[in-house]
């Protein structure tokens, strides 16, 4: 019992901290091999692609920030797709087309990666750029994340994505604070020349390494490992940036990366013939930054049920007060913030972690059980 409470925490400190230590000690290690940072002789030619469902709040803004992004107009084209949206998103897309905007998708809903491999099929770049409705690229964004493609061993690249109200009471020490680390992760896995988890709102890949997906995985999940099991380098790229608004409410955080652990768990079984022939390192750094971070639930689970037989030991006493002080505060924390009452960093860190883990458990089940999440169901509070 010993044994397994203490290998449980362990993996749960492993999943949070010892990774990213141990990928901060291994790119110190390794010659830097950063994204390179200057423009092509030729600038490629760009598909922006943004599928949207109900986006009538904020579709006309971004179709402004594409459309202003400092890249040449002959060099790119804006494809929109439409999945089953019942608001103003479609009368607002057709405003744009005189503009150069091209509706690429539209029909019924079928969620966000059916829409993307339609999208696809009507892109005329050599490089697919991907982004989301309720995000804004700095202006110069297209710019940095093509750069990289210069180098012929690169093919996806990974922009940065920034929170834009990291001061919000329950964003602050929680998503903020994820992101962060999260960005800082991808960074020290460029170095090693494969960064394996781009995000929705600012990647992109060189056409001819796309294939279509399933309807219920996530893209930006599988397309860097494809990349990858294809022979190219992943990077990060810092300078280009896309910032939004972080959820500020408990309840769609929740449901949101419930959503996400389902279907990336979907998109990891989806590429485990990547690792065929073996591949160790990538299997490892799979397991590292993702899997074992979705399983933390199970692992505390499991250690709280060893913490309960071993109660015979005064230690185990104190791990037991512990813990279940650390479940009372977060419990507080969480309905204060849902009063609207300040809270501290640390409480607030603390609610998030819980509401991260419940988030993982949920999406874990679904997963296990069968369910699975083609839609998508767009978060107010980001918006």
């Amino acid at each position: 019992m010993e044994a397994i409470f203490w290998t449980c925490l362990g993996l749960v400190i492993y999943a949070y901290a010892g990774y990213p230590a141990l990928l901060w000690a291994v790119s110190r290690l390794r010659p830097r091999t950063s994204a390179p940072e200057r423009e092509p002789a030729v600038l490629p030619r760009v598909s922006l692609l943004l599928p949207a469902h109900n986006e009538e709040r904020v579709m006309a803004e971004r179709l402004e920030n594409l459309l202003a992004l400092d890249y040449p107009p002959d060099r790119r084209e804006i494809l929109v797709g439409l999945d089953g949206s019942t608001d103003a998103t479609p009368a607002i897309v057709a405003s744009y087309l005189a503009r150069g905007v091209r509706l690429a998708a539209a029909g019924p809903r079928r969620g966000k990666t059916a829409l993307l491999n339609e999208m696809i099929g009507q892109a005329r770049g050599e490089i697919l750029a991907y982004t989301d409705a309720n995000c804004a690229w700095d202006r110069d964004a297209l710019r940095w994340l093509v750069a990289p493609f210069a180098d012929p061993g690169i093919g996806c690249v990974i922009g940065e994505l920034s929170y834009t109200n990291v001061d919000d009471p329950t964003v602050a020490g929680g998503e903020g604070l994820y992101w962060r680390l999260e960005n800082a992760i991808k960074e020290m896995e460029s170095r090693l020349g494969g960064t394996l988890v781009a995000n929705g709102s600012i990647y992109a890949m060189r056409r001819d390494l796309f294939q279509p997906l399933p309807a219920e995985i996530s893209d930006d999940s599988v397309n860097p490992l494809r990349v990858l099991a294809s022979g190219f380098r992943v990077v990060f790229q810092r300078r280009a940036v896309a910032r939004e608004k972080a959820a500020s409410r408990l309840g769609e955080e929740f449901r949101r990366k419930a959503r996400m652990v389902t279907r990336q768990l979907g998109s990891h079984a989806h590429v485990r013939a990547f690792l065929w022939p073996p591949r160790p390192a990538l299997a490892f750094r799979l397991l590292s930054h993702k899997l074992l971070r979705w399983l933390v639930p199970l692992f505390l689970a499991v250690a709280l049920a060893a913490n309960l037989l071993l109660l015979d030991h005064p230690l185990y006493w104190l791990t037991l007060a512990v813990a279940l002080t650390g479940c009372a505060a977060g419990a507080a924390g969480a309905l204060s913030l849902a009063r609207g009452r300040p809270l501290g960093r640390i409480p607030r860190l603390l609610v998030y972690f819980f509401m991260v883990n419940a988030a993982a458990a949920k999406g874990l089940f679904d997963f296990v059980t069968g369910r699975r999440r083609a839609v998508w169901r767009v978060s107010a509070s980001t918006r």
